[in-house]
């Protein structure tokens, strides 16, 4: 039996910590970033269950590892007897409104959806197991291995080393890498000279050739004229990466936010789900990798090359389509072109899925789950919820029954004009403000409606804000401590970055002081020794207060996993 576990973090060496300083307060975020390629995964039900009842409890209980809670003043109180009483008050608030309900009908509409057996779906708690996964999908591929990442490290030879061995294991397979340019061709100090991850895994095309071996490196169109002559290294990183990270090895597919990097694979906690057998989900992700791959540059082996002091002599980088205006050069024409590109795409897999969405219920009381993110079905060994069964049609009219998680899709692609990953946000920070403000006219407890955001970054939109400030949701926050930032320790300019979101944490919670929210939304920092946090999600649940050991099937759940 399933049990829907709460985002309830219960951590072992809890400390409230004051602030004693202040600066001005501003916000940005990933979600309305101008500059990144992203892709977010959607879903609910078991997987979301797991997610909660697991990974995070898995963050926060660990022996090893301590969450401490934020707090501008007060204590943490335990709110079990609050979830008693609204599990008691919930039989009577299924017809109070269905707003938010319909709102994420709204916000998933024209975009993919896909009904997953949740039974396929795997959480990985470890990098190392995450890695381990990784190079094991590798090595058992027959057909296929698209593995879209920020950067692979170009010290991992191992990994190299795997794929090369996959390769020559099967003479069927082929690989194709999608690669950010600007990282992807970062020199790095190597063993025999300055090497790069696009150096580095050029030697693949080398021994296995082109034909077997695709390599792609997507130039963002922001970084072009006196921007791309002027801006150092790592610095013109920041105008923007492709940021997709997609493992996919046949049918099998790891979606994540780690980069294939050793601190991704040793001691920097990130999130991972793995969807085995899970094809359509493969082969939507393999033909957005191909999409993307067409207006990128293609790695070419010289032709005449030898082993230099720099590894980047050894390779040239072509447009893959000979019909795409060069994003350097030709920026406004290449956003065109890679919009259109796109565009078909998204319509072509909005028309292929759209009948993904015909939810009908049988045995439920009361609420429908439905339309939307959030399909998820937790049995129940309790009298007054009865066990229910999802069904929904396809194109091939097949019927889902038992536990099925419900995937949505959505693409940020900001410098081409793509903000499904921003606007379905914004609709969905809008439908949990809207939905807790109806409850609390009914008097129903705030953690009817509770929200579970992770960041390795506290740097939210003044939309997530402002939502967060007016709304009754309950809102746990988990961040990375300045220690567990990725930038700790870091040199120049960067060093400074950790402490500049504690010092947006410290406004956000003098915010929450002034509007009487801080009984209600909760910061808590992931920290570990010589450990970084990566992690990045969202999940939201409606209609019912969800906590440990407590079974209930008549639920709203939605979880959104960020890359």
């Amino acid at each position: 039996m399933y049990a829907l576990r709460a985002f309830r973090y219960r951590p072992r060496n809890i400390k409230p910590i004051e602030f004693q300083f202040s600066k001005t307060f501003y916000s940005k975020s990933n979600f309305t970033s101008k500059s990144k390629l992203k892709i977010a995964l959607a879903g609910g039900g078991v997987l979301a269950s797991s997610m909660s009842g697991k990974f995070y409890s898995n963050l926060s209980e660990n022996s090893d590892r301590n969450v401490i809670e934020i707090q501008h003043s007060g204590r943490i109180q335990d709110s079990s007897e609050s979830a008693k009483k609204s599990i008691e008050s919930t039989r009577s608030i299924h017809n109070i409104a269905d707003d938010p309900y319909k709102a994420i009908e709204d916000a998933i509409k024209d975009k993919p959806r896909f009904m997953v057996d949740s039974d396929k779906i795997k959480i990985i708690y470890e990098p190392s197991d995450f890695y381990s996964k990784l190079k094991q999908a590798i090595s058992e591929a027959k057909e296929r291995v698209y593995l879209s990442t920020l950067y692979i490290g170009s010290s991992e030879k191992e990994l190299i080393e795997t794929i090369s061995t996959a390769l020559d294991n099967n003479k069927s397979l082929k690989v194709t890498i999608l690669e950010d340019c600007l990282r992807g061709t970062r020199p790095e100090r190597g063993e025999t000279g300055l090497t790069s991850s696009a150096a580095e895994i050029s030697r693949l095309i080398e021994k296995h050739g082109a034909d077997r071996v695709s390599i792609f490196l997507y130039h963002t169109p922001k970084l072009a004229g006196i921007k791309k002559r002027i801006y150092p290294e790592r610095i013109n990183e920041t105008v923007g990466v492709q940021h997709i990270k997609a493992y996919i090895c046949d049918s099998n597919v790891i979606m994540t936010g780690a980069n294939l990097n050793k601190d991704y694979f040793t001691n920097r906690q990130d999130r991972y789900f793995q969807f085995e057998e899970a094809p359509q989900v493969a082969d939507y992700l393999i033909e957005l990798i191909d999409g993307i791959s067409r207006f990128s540059y293609r790695l070419v082996l010289n032709q005449a090359h030898s082993d230099t002091f720099n590894a980047n002599d050894r390779f040239s980088l072509v447009l893959n389509d000979k019909d795409c205006p060069d994003p350097v050069k030709r920026p406004r024409k290449f956003k065109k072109y890679a919009y259109q590109i796109m565009i078909n795409f998204i319509e072509k897999w909005n028309k292929n899925t759209a009948s993904t969405n015909i939810f009908t219920m049988e045995n439920g009381s009361g609420v429908g789950v439905g339309v939307g993110v959030g399909a998820g079905i937790q049995r129940s060994q309790t009298d007054d919820y009865p066990m229910q069964k999802l069904q929904t049609r396809s194109e091939s009219s097949k019927e889902y029954t038992g536990d099925y998680t419900f995937v949505v899709s959505t693409i940020q692609m900001a410098p081409l004009g793509i903000h499904q990953d921003q606007k379905y946000i914004q609709k969905l920070f809008r439908a949990i403000k809207e939905y807790s403000l109806q409850l609390a006219k009914h008097d129903k407890p705030s953690t009817i409606c509770k929200t579970e955001v992770t960041s390795a970054y506290f740097n939210f939109a003044r939309i997530h804000i402002d939502a967060i400030l007016a709304c009754k949701s309950t809102f746990n926050f988990l961040v990375a401590s300045p220690q567990a930032c990725g930038f700790f320790g870091a040199k120049g300019v960067s060093r400074h970055i950790p402490n500049t979101y504690s010092l947006f944490e410290l406004e956000f919670l003098k915010h929450l002081s002034r509007v009487n929210r801080s009984d209600a939304v909760k910061i808590r920092e992931y920290s570990r020794d010589g450990w970084s946090y990566h992690g990045k999600g969202l999940s939201a649940s409606i209609y019912l207060s969800i906590y440990s050991f407590i079974r209930l099937s008549d639920f709203f759940f939605l979880w959104v996993l960020f890359t």
